[in-house]
């Protein structure tokens, strides 16, 4: 079996890494950028998009936690887009997954409104990791929605595109707007230069993600993804490949302390750290 890499941020040039909440919310904001996006990775003839809320639920109620997508968008046909960045491995991912579009399609119905204000939703979930669904060679993208078993028959209310980045091959995909992404999103922070084919918008999005030119508080946002708690695991391979042994095991500690801060439970530290619970429990 092949051992596909990680994907990690190894910010060798000037240009930021795209999958961090911080640059690709940056990234979404423009509806100029976030209209190419889907664009190339639904092959949809989008004209135009429009914000739309990215809690879930829409409004605060007492006794529910109310969360966040990281992207949200109604485009010209009534379709409600929504994005996701998961890049570690996350345990309850199949759940998760199919939360944040229901939760989408509840969320378009307002007091008063009829049934007819539904309109289809679709998930974009960008994951750093495979699933294990995906065995073709090549493939690397997987369309989940509500289908009869016996007939067939399609009823396309709620789509889930899971897009499997580690099985990405870019050497195999030919120039234009869907490599463009995929290299974006895969390559931005190794890019010395724009590639040549990269259209207008592309080369836009590049230059949001030069990290020189961005304020301090953007710095922040960006710097502190790495000790993000659902990206334990990127932080803790750039680790593996940076440090020798006497380092690497110091730099288990500094996250064990720092994951155990934010409220982790000790067993997730044991698994993504190597330390013992003895070694957990002693440095706590």
């Amino acid at each position: 079996m092949t051992q596909r890499k990680k994907i990690t941020a190894l910010e060798s040039g000037p240009y930021a890494f795209a999958l961090y909440d911080a640059t690709f919310k940056c990234l979404m904001a423009d509806q100029e950028i976030a209209l190419s996006f889907l664009r190339a990775i639904t092959k949809r003839n989008i004209v135009s998009i429009q914000s739309v809320s990215t809690a879930i639920p829409g409004l605060k109620k007492k006794g529910y936690t109310q969360r966040h997508m990281d992207f949200a968008c109604r485009c010209d046909d009534g379709t409600v887009f929504v994005a996701e960045v998961q890049l570690a491995k996350h345990n309850n991912w199949r759940e998760r997954s199919v939360f944040y579009p229901a939760g989408a399609y509840v969320n378009q119905l307002k007091k008063g409104d009829f049934w007819n204000k539904l309109c289809p939703v679709v998930a974009i979930n960008l994951l750093g990791f495979e699933t294990g669904m995906i065995q073709e060679p090549g493939e690397y993208d997987i369309l989940f929605q509500l289908m009869d078993s016996k007939r067939g028959i399609v009823l396309p209310l709620i789509q889930i595109l899971n897009i499997e980045l580690p099985r990405v091959c870019l050497e195999a995909l030919p120039d234009g707007l869907l490599k463009g992404w995929l290299t974006l999103l895969l390559k931005s922070s190794e890019l010395t230069e724009i590639p040549a084919y990269f259209d207008e918008t592309l080369k836009k999005a590049m230059r949001l993600l030069e990290w020189e030119n961005w304020d301090s508080e953007m710095k922040n946002r960006y710097f502190a993804n790495k000790f993000n708690k659902d990206d334990y695991s990127i932080v803790i391979e750039e680790t593996r490949l940076q440090s020798k042994a006497e380092g690497f095991v110091d730099g288990m500690r500094a996250i064990a302390r720092k994951m155990l801060e934010l409220g982790d439970p000790l067993e997730k530290v044991m698994s993504l750290t190597g330390l013992s619970r003895q070694e957990l429990l002693a440095r706590n």
